[in-house]
């Protein structure tokens, strides 16, 4: 079966199929080519960007509901 056939089965699935699908291709393509996949954990209060949690001041609200408008210039709803 084409990729092309697959499309609109895979379209119809749901969220949950179709993250478990995703980890399966990646297995799979990842066993193919003797890749090796890993997971670091670290501290996330090591990394350095939380330095500058908190430094900001104004609307955290506005800010907050808001950011991809204010990141990527879209319309606000």
């Amino acid at each position: 079966m084409s990729l092309t056939e697959l499309q609109p089965l895979l379209q119809n699935l749901p969220s949950a199929d179709k993250l478990r699908l995703v980890q399966w291709l990646v297995s799979q393509v990842v066993g193919e080519h003797s890749l090796h996949l890993t997971t670091t954990v670290t501290n996330p209060k090591s990394d350095p960007l939380w330095d500058i949690v908190g430094m900001a001041e104004g609307e955290p609200v506005s800010v907050a509901r808001h950011h991809d408008a204010y990141l990527y210039g879209t319309t606000l709803l």
